[in-house]
């Protein structure tokens, strides 16, 4: 799995090369943003019975270690666990409003539609 450690956004913010530049045409640029800000949504796909777990966290490294050590009571008997999709929002109430709707039936089929060749390829 790749480092979560640092996220990733938009930014308007100038880049450095262009200070000369009038604010008109400068461009934006990418800013590194650390996990403390960060919040995300995430799916992920048991080995063990082919099915789905979508949870929030501020950690998304630790989270899946400490699902896949069984220490979460809902997924201990459902492990080992693969990381397949994620989200990352910068408000918590976004993050959860959009986790609740994924747990929904209507999210749960909307994520399955769009995850249709990643779940092909991991069933």
């Amino acid at each position: 799995m790749g480092s979560w450690s640092r996220g990733v956004v938009w930014s308007n913010t100038p880049a450095e090369s262009a200070g000369d530049r009038p604010p008109s045409r400068r461009v934006g640029t990418v800013t590194n943003l650390t996990t403390e800000f960060m919040f995300y949504i995430y799916v992920l796909h048991s080995k063990k019975d082919d099915k789905l777990y979508t949870g929030f966290t501020t950690d998304l490294e630790k989270r899946l270690k400490y699902h896949n050590r069984g220490l979460n009571k809902s997924t201990r008997d459902r492990r080992p666990f693969e990381l397949i999709y994620a989200e990352m929002y910068l408000n918590e109430k976004d993050a959860r409003k959009r986790e609740r709707f994924l747990k929904s039936g209507r999210g749960r089929e909307i994520l399955r539609e769009q995850l249709k060749h990643t779940l092909g390829s991991v069933v």
